[in-house]
């Protein structure tokens, strides 16, 4: 097995979040044929020594595999990569859209209260989005929105966002 370690190593000079590129490139190199179903991943240690992050940004990116369906966790034998679910075989158009990383509620900076037409701390709920194309990670999202606006499944230009929601939202501050 050889593995593209270089293809998989993290951008330094990206914004992404290096637990979010982990697992956008691990999900690549998954898809790619780097490893079959079945398969055995190094363990997290020493993934996260052979692309310089630390063990628990690799623990953070594994975890989001693991959800997605893409490993699977075997307690006491390592973690593998699941095979594919009867079905599961869609066109790469069909894996593209956006999942929700964070959401909290909180104060609006100067900047944002400035932007958004609110009064000075006013709260916001801040979120960042994954979007996915052809099930690639291609972008991280960052949107601010006054959080006087309705529920979020209410607006019809953010229906995607509470859809993907998988966490409560989470307040920080008063």
């Amino acid at each position: 097995m050889n593995i593209p370690w270089q293809d998989i190593m993290p951008d330094a000079d990206s914004a992404m979040p290096l637990y979010l590129q982990m697992a956008g490139k691990l999900t690549a190199a998954i898809r790619g044929g780097a490893w079959q179903a079945g398969d055995a991943l190094p363990s997290e240690r020493t993934l996260a020594s052979a692309l310089k992050v630390s063990r628990i940004t690799m623990r953070r990116a594994m975890t989001l595999l693991v959800r997605d369906g893409l490993v699977r966790r075997v307690r006491g034998s390592g973690t593998f990569i699941a095979p594919p679910a009867a079905g599961t075989a869609t066109p790469p158009a069909a894996r593209s859209g956006v999942r929700c990383v964070s959401r909290t509620i909180r104060a609006a900076s100067d900047e944002e209260a400035r932007l958004l037409g609110l009064a000075p701390g006013e709260r916001v709920a801040a979120i960042q989005r994954l979007r996915y194309v052809g099930g690639v990670a291609v972008a991280l999202e960052a949107l601010v929105l006054p959080a006087s606006l309705p529920p979020l499944d209410y607006l019809q230009d953010y229906y995607e966002l509470t859809a993907q929601w998988r966490e409560p939202l989470t307040s920080t501050g008063h």
